[in-house]
């Protein structure tokens, strides 16, 4: 019975010495001199991996996901993601929602919001149950039209 006890109070300290998390947010600080970056008010030490420092081309803004080890020497970094992407991606489907006036137009569900061209709104001419394909990128969260084609 006292070995049994003795067992699962080791188990229970090991436990309680780490804990594995994820955060996903907008970076509100970072310091890569430093190896931190801070999401949701959470200081994470992302220090350097073997491909070089997680905090590459991760800024103020950005929007990341981090996956961490909580300890008593503080929040360790195991990865951290950008959530931004900037490389084109490209949906097609019928238009379910439009609306022109706020450049928002909904798609399979998604929510699209449209960018400007030098012609104008790249809404104009679309309209609900168009079937449609949009190039667009990533910022901050949000998808961003750079194109949208009637099929």
């Amino acid at each position: 019975m006292k070995k049994s006890c003795l067992v699962l109070v080791l188990l229970v300290l090991m436990v309680g010495a780490s804990y594995a998390g994820d955060i996903s947010g907008m970076v509100s600080y970072v310091d890569s001199s430093k190896g931190v970056l801070t999401v949701h008010g959470k200081d994470i030490d992302v220090g350097f991996d073997c491909n070089g420092s997680m905090l590459n081309k991760v800024n103020v803004g950005d929007m990341v996901k981090v996956e961490y080890a909580e300890s008593k020497d503080g929040n360790k970094a195991k990865s951290v993601v950008r959530l931004d992407i900037k490389e084109p991606q490209t949906f097609t489907g019928k238009v379910e929602h439009l609306n022109v006036h706020e450049g928002i137009l909904i798609i399979g569900g998604e929510t699209l919001h449209s960018g400007f061209s030098c012609e104008g709104s790249l809404l104009t001419g679309v309209n609900v149950k168009d079937k449609v394909t949009v190039t667009y990128i990533v910022e901050k969260g949000n998808k961003i039209a750079r194109s949208i084609t009637k099929m």
